[in-house]
C-alpha cells in the first residue's frame, strides 16, 4: 500500500506486500529509501506476485460477441504486459440498444466463461473474476413512465430486498463458493449494471 501526504514532505506508511482480495486493487510493493544529509530519494519496486484491479471495457458499436471478445482480450492483454499476472473484474462501458440485446442472448456467468475460454492460459495468467455493467448516461427522465417506473422501484430496494432478490442465486449449493459475502459495493454493482440494461432496452 502506499500513502502520500499532500505537503512536501513525504511519508510512506506500511502495508502488505500483496493485495488480499479485490477490494486491494492496485500494484502492491515497498519503497527503497536512499537518505542524504538533506533530502530523501524514494524509489517505488513493485513486489505484488498477482495484482486485483477493476479495468473498463468500451462497448461502443458492439453487437457481436467476437468484437466483445477482442475489445476484452485487448484492454487484458495491455494490463497483463504491463503489471503481469492479475485477478480483475472487467466493467461494459458505453452499452447501447445493440450490445445490450447480444448480453441477452447468455447469463453472465455464461459470457463469464466464453471471455475465459478465449483468453486461456497465457502466461503472465490473467484471470477475469467478474463482469459488471456500467450505468448509462441517459436521463432516466427520457425512459417514458415505464423505464422510469421499473428503475424506481429497484432505486427503492433496501439492503433486505436485495437479499430476498438475490437469494436464489446466494443459496444455490453450487455457486456459493464462488461468492463473496454480499457486501454494499456488491449491491450497488448489481444495481448499476440493472439500471444500465434497463435503460439500453429502452433507448
Amino acid at each position: 500500500m502506499r500513502q502520500r501526504s499532500q505537503f512536501a514532505s513525504k511519508f510512506v506508511y506500511p502495508g502488505n506486500l500483496q493485495g488480499r482480495h479485490r477490494n486491494e486493487r492496485g500494484v502492491k510493493g515497498f519503497y527503497e529509501v536512499t537518505l542524504s544529509k538533506v533530502s530523501a530519494a524514494l524509489h517505488f519496486i513493485p513486489a505484488s506476485s498477482i495484482v486485483f484491479e477493476r479495468l473498463e471495457v468500451s462497448c461502443k458499436g458492439i453487437s457481436h460477441a467476437n468484437e466483445w471478445l477482442v475489445a476484452c482480450r485487448e484492454v487484458l492483454e495491455s494490463f497483463a504486459s504491463q503489471y503481469g499476472a492479475a485477478i480483475v473484474e472487467l466493467v461494459m462501458l458505453d452499452i447501447d440498444s445493440g450490445t445490450a440485446e447480444l448480453f441477452r442472448q447468455s447469463t453472465e456467468q455464461e459470457w463469464l466463461e466464453v471471455l475465459r475460454d478465449a483468453i486461456g492460459n497465457g502466461e503472465p495468467f490473467v484471470w477475469v473474476q467478474k463482469l459488471s455493467f456500467a450505468q448509462s448516461a441517459t436521463p432516466i427522465t427520457a425512459l417514458g413512465t415505464l423505464g422510469q417506473s421499473v428503475i424506481g422501484r429497484i432505486d427503492g430496494w433496501q439492503a433486505d430486498d436485495w437479499k430476498d432478490v438475490l437469494k436464489e442465486l446466494y443459496q444455490h449449493t453450487q455457486g456459493v463458493k464462488y461468492l463473496d459475502i454480499l457486501q454494499t459495493d456488491d449491491i450497488e454493482e448489481v444495481k448499476a449494471a440493472a439500471r444500465a440494461l434497463i435503460v439500453a432496452e429502452m433507448e
